[in-house]
């Protein structure tokens, strides 16, 4: 009986070390939306980027215009941008400032990752892919319009363009 108390006992230890060391997983955030934009930079100490993109939020294409203002960029290249939005629960969230940074180097083609916030609490994720030659250390925000007037999802309709089911299922690229 003494052998099969100690058994028991030791048993129970193990499988809560294991717990211990595995706990749940946690929750996985899933993006609310994903977007993408094209367009140029240039910079001579402060720099400058602007182009045009389309955000896909409930199976609907919102097209929206990007700028952005960042200091010590020397150089410039075009921009081809592909992410993810989290925390978006209404369209008209999306437009705004978004705070962060950029930084880093273009020698003929390169990248840089990001993650801005709004104030609205919407986050952007996304990874550039750069071309031409720029070196950009200060950082920057981001601006985000759209190009048209946009209304609550509650009342939207008119002002977007229905998508595909099948298109949503790609995520981010």
């Amino acid at each position: 009986m003494q052998h099969r108390r100690g058994f028991v006992f030791g048993f129970i230890l193990i499988v809560t070390a294991v717990m211990a060391v595995n706990p749940a997983p946690a929750q996985v955030e899933l993006p609310s939306a994903r977007f993408s934009f094209e367009g140029f930079s240039v910079g001579v100490l402060v720099g400058f980027m602007s182009g045009d993109g389309t955000l896909v939020f409930q199976s609907r294409e919102y097209p929206f215009k990007v700028r952005s203002f960042s200091l010590l960029d020397i150089g410039g290249s075009s921009v081809k941008a592909n992410g993810v939005v989290y925390n978006l629960t209404d369209v008209v969230d999306f437009e705004g400032k978004y705070g962060g940074g950029f930084f880093g180097t273009t020698t003929i083609q390169g990248g840089q990752s990001a993650i801005l916030v709004n104030g609205k609490g919407v986050r952007l994720q996304f990874d550039t892919l750069q071309s031409g030659l720029e070196l950009n250390l200060g950082g920057g925000g981001l601006s985000v319009e759209f190009e048209h007037s946009v209304e609550s999802e509650a009342t939207a309709g008119e002002d977007s363009v229905q998508v595909d089911a099948d298109a949503m299922g790609s995520g981010a690229q």
